[in-house]
């Protein structure tokens, strides 16, 4: 997995900032003290689980995109592969494991950008909970269950939340709503295994917080702050209504079936035995992250990512009801009319028209492209054997109050330092000597660098050029010092 193969570079929200914290971790070494800028990072407080498999993975493949999104990519795997298992487990069929893979790994908000597409904690978070949940249900639904199993089940819980911290316990309201709705809420305590894997979780959890606070002091009220603080407030500009995960999972389709999926959930009042307490596990389960997160004042897209493998879960039972039923009321001597095929075939054409073109088409219209495509001009320059590089780059401003943000650069100039580039960061503001190779990925700045001289990369969207002479210094619309990025 080379730097400069063919794929999509580092997002800026959030895979950037945990790129660096992966990198920056790769070269000093495993840590509970997750750093940006080689310092302590309070901005980003969640645990170092995926931190750590991202760091391990780079040492395993070579630092990359790829190697980053290794950890990611086999969490999604993992929870496709159980949804299917569970699903099976309920059916016993073939057709209900496959609609519940289909149907998740079909989904946007599951496998996309800030998901399973990319270096971010949702895949790995879906796991967990995906996992616990699951393994709760089986266990809730045996007299005796097996001790293993539901301390399995603790340490899962502990990896959801060493993994995005309170957000990996968040879904337990879905559990507890479950109970409730079955009407057995004292169910976890008739048995001494639920209080050993409860005491078991917290303990690992305090034990990585409490650690984490003493090896860097102010931990623990960044957490307070950040985590915690956006709950009763607004955070970071995210202005959301109340109903913003609904139509964004329905609506907006960002689940699979969108608003296509609701009928078939409804399938629930048709369902007996196993497979309606599977369907209103699978509804408790998904409709309580949506209401938990909803209740919250920050409202952001991937925070409901945890519900799409249980409204998959339902959509699959919900079409294998749905099949029962149509094939019990046709006889078996006769045949299925040609109209009545006939419309079933163009009725699905037109479902899954709908869905390609209002979950994939419409928003490839206003795909939002990483343009922090340092990694693939580092790599074309670094072939020309050109080693030494400013880069232009005034950042953005980010809620940390930094007014030129950019963990693009910052994380392939150390990538690329090891590979024995000096990458400098300078500010567009700043004057520039004549013969010195000048990168940037700064578009406004593209017609300006352009006039310097010839093109070097050739990366769309960025400009690499040695100046020939002197010339006035770049203008930019944000300002900042002169800093090395490495």
């Amino acid at each position: 997995m080379a730097i400069d193969l063919p794929v999509f570079p580092i997002n800026r929200w959030d895979e950037s900032r945990l790129a660096v914290n992966a990198i920056e971790m790769h070269t000093t070494g495993l840590s509970l003290v997750t750093t940006y800028g080689f310092r302590p990072d309070l901005w980003n407080t969640k645990p170092p689980l995926l931190i750590w498999l991202m760091s391990l993975c780079m040492s395993a493949f070579g630092a990359s995109e790829g190697a980053l999104r290794i950890p990611s990519a086999l969490a999604t795997l993992g929870s496709a592969a159980i949804v299917m298992g569970f699903t099976w487990k309920l059916t016993r069929t073939s057709f209900a494991p496959v609609a519940a893979g289909v149907v998740l790994l079909t989904t946007r908000g599951f496998v996309g950008r800030h998901s399973g597409q990319t270096a971010d904690y949702e895949a790995l978070l879906c796991l967990f909970v995906t996992a616990y949940s699951c393994l709760f249900f089986h266990t809730l639904h045996r007299r005796r269950p097996q001790p293993w199993q539901v301390l399995l089940a603790g340490a899962l819980v502990a990896g959801a939340a060493l993994t995005k911290g309170v957000a990996g316990l968040a879904p337990g309201v879905g559990l507890v709503l479950y109970l409730l709705v079955q009407r057995r809420p004292w169910r976890p305590f008739q048995s001494w295994s639920y209080s050993v894997a409860a005491l078991m979780a917290a303990g690992l959890i305090a034990a990585f917080y409490l650690g984490r606070e003493h090896a860097a002091p102010g931990y623990l009220h960044a957490v307070a702050a950040n985590e915690l603080g956006r709950y009763g407030a607004i955070v970071e500009n995210h202005h959301n209504p109340i109903w913003y995960y609904p139509l964004l999972i329905f609506g907006a389709f960002g689940f699979s079936l969108g608003v296509f999926a609701l009928p078939l959930l409804a399938e629930v009042r048709w369902l007996r035995g196993r497979r309606r307490a599977g369907m209103v596990f699978a509804l408790c389960m998904a409709f309580g992250i949506m209401a938990i997160y909803t209740a919250g004042k920050t409202r952001i897209r991937w925070y409901t990512d945890p519900c799409h493998p249980f409204l998959a879960i339902g959509c699959a039972l919900g079409l294998d009801s749905l099949r029962t039923r149509l094939q019990a009321r046709r006889s078996p001597a006769a045949g299925t009319p040609a109209w009545e095929r006939a419309g079933l075939w163009g009725g699905a054409a037109v479902l899954v028209l709908v869905i390609f073109i209002v979950r994939d088409v419409y928003p490839s219209i206003f795909d939002q492209r990483s343009t922090g495509r340092y990694g693939e001009v580092f790599a074309a320059l670094h072939r020309r054997g050109l080693d030494r590089v400013e880069v232009r780059d005034d950042g953005v401003f980010n809620a940390q109050h930094d007014q030129a943000y950019a963990p693009q650069l910052q994380f392939y100039a150390v990538l690329w330092r090891g590979r024995g580039v000096r990458v400098v960061r300078r500010s567009a503001q700043a004057a520039f000597r004549p013969g010195v190779l000048t990168v940037s990925c700064d578009i406004s700045l593209e017609p300006q660098l352009a006039r310097l001289g010839p093109d070097l990369a050739h990366v769309p969207g960025c400009t690499a050029v040695v100046p020939t002479r002197s010339s006035p210094p770049l203008r930019s619309g944000g300002g900042g010092a002169a800093r090395n990025a490495s």
